[in-house]
């Protein structure tokens, strides 16, 4: 007769490759730690997806010198000379496309037609 104790692991298997947790002998232990593991990591890849989703590229994309664009909230953003947009309403570093993921659906409002004179923003 076998009187060994049965060892358990928890294995994940996503789309990131296969690991194994483990051996634990108390069943009830991998169990937990997998309905941890699970919820964390469903919690984290939500987190990432969510952070690096992407809006639409709008029409006329990408912002030339002299545009006016108008962000879901209504805030207006001028592009400048070096292709960034700005706003007085929000403070942001990022490029067009970060700002546009963020802030978007951005929406043309103007753009500065060749005759026109360029207004600093």
């Amino acid at each position: 007769m076998n009187s060994q104790i049965p060892q358990w692991v928890v294995v994940l298997d996503s789309s990131h490759g296969v690991h194994v947790y483990g051996p634990t002998d108390d069943e009830d232990t991998a169990r937990d730690f997998a309905r941890f593991l699970s919820a964390e990591l469903m919690a984290f890849w939500a987190n990432t997806e969510r952070r690096w989703k992407s809006k639409p590229v709008p029409e006329h994309w990408p912002p030339q010198h002299g545009d006016v664009w108008q962000d879901r909230a209504g805030d207006r953003w001028c592009c400048q000379s070096d292709g960034t947009l700005a706003c007085l309403a929000r403070k942001a570093d990022d490029t067009p496309d970060e700002i546009r993921s963020v802030f978007g659906p951005l929406q043309l409002v103007h753009r500065r037609d060749a005759s026109e004179p360029v207004v600093p923003f």
